[in-house]
């Protein structure tokens, strides 16, 4: 579920959005002396909150900022399978931080 909140001006807009991702099973986890049949890979649930402003000077000219993932939640990947106990289901996680934009627009 993706929701947000937009407040805008003539001369400014600012945004406020938050992505709310609900697990997912993956791909099927082939069989092997690690791992036990009939087991998937998950993506787990995660929240992000992106937010960005933007202010225009003039009808050409505008500078803009934004940044993505601003709780700097990490992204986590499981592997279940029928006996396999809760602790030993976590295989990845991925703390990737926030990303920050900023720049300049224009027309010339």
């Amino acid at each position: 579920m993706n929701w947000g909140v937009t407040f805008a001006r003539p001369k400014f807009v600012t945004k406020f959005n938050v992505a709310q991702h609900r697990g997912v099973r993956l791909a099927r986890v082939n069989a092997s002396g690690s791992e036990v049949a009939n087991s998937y890979q998950w993506e787990a649930p995660k929240t992000t909150i992106d937010v960005s402003a933007e202010y225009r000077f003039t009808k050409k000219f505008a500078l803009y900022i934004g940044a993505r993932n601003l709780s700097r939640t990490p992204k986590r990947s499981s592997t279940y399978g029928p006996g396999v106990p809760d602790y030993a289901t976590l295989r990845v996680v991925q703390h990737y931080g926030s990303l920050y934009t900023f720049g300049v627009k224009g027309e010339f």
